[in-house]
């Protein structure tokens, strides 16, 4: 089930219970009132007419506040917002390296910025002495959770070739189960210009947006545990 058909089953559900309760307190009052004493209100299909004109803009109004304060709660939630993604969960900050066209080590972080329709992507890379190296935004994203895929598109902003270049990242996620969150995931960049794949490796390390020159160090840290594995791309 995809993160908006979970949503908007959720805020159904939450609505038809609403809409019962508003109707078991509210119908005798509604019968009681002068308006329904009308000689013309008396028609049994004038009385089915009201009722599901005022059921279809109550429950519609419902509907709609459930899902705005929904929302709302989403924002402030991490947790929920965790549970109702499931498996498309991936906001927060992730920390890696790739290996460079000079077989440089690049240190990188991403913080991922997630709601139920879209997914942002905003990067940096840097040089092992933590000076910058490039930075790029997503500009397109394809989260693939039945495949474990994500794809994305960016314009990357290459500070020591002090070049712009459209780039693709194509990830394979890692994750306990089909139905957990990844934790990790690895792959390649290839910059749009020359197709040249570059391998990158990256892992969750935050739930939140992290402060970079944090992320950095723990890039480092993850990089110089999986240094044994990094593919020779001579």
């Amino acid at each position: 089930m995809t993160p908006e058909t979970k949503f908007h089953s959720l805020v159904l559900g939450l609505t038809v219970v609403v809409m019962f309760w508003v109707i078991v307190l509210l119908v005798p009052y509604v019968q009681e009132a002068p308006f329904m004493q009308a000689p013309l209100v008396q028609y049994p299909l004038v009385q089915a007419s009201l009722g599901a004109i005022f059921a279809l803009l109550l429950s519609a109004g419902i509907y709609g506040l459930i899902a705005k304060g929904l929302v709302v709660v989403l924002r402030r939630s991490r947790w929920l917002k965790a549970k109702l993604l499931g498996p498309y969960y991936m906001e927060g900050t992730w920390a890696g390296h790739f290996i460079g066209h000079q077989n440089d080590i690049r240190y990188v972080v991403e913080v991922f910025e997630q709601d139920f329709s879209s997914l942002t992507i905003m990067g940096k890379s840097y040089t092992v002495a933590h000076d910058m190296h490039a930075q790029w935004t997503s500009e397109a994203t394809y989260l693939d959770v039945e495949h474990a895929r994500l794809i994305y598109a960016s314009s990357l902003d290459v500070f020591s070739r002090k070049i712009t270049v459209q780039s693709i990242v194509v990830f394979q996620l890692e994750r306990e189960s089909a139905n957990d969150a990844p934790h990790a995931m690895e792959g390649y960049t290839a910059d749009l210009d020359d197709g040249t794949r570059i391998w990158i490796r990256e892992e969750k390390i935050n739930e939140q947006a992290m402060a970079h020159r944090d992320a950095i160090r723990q890039a480092k840290e993850i990089t110089n545990r999986n240094l044994a594995n990094l593919p020779d791309t001579r």
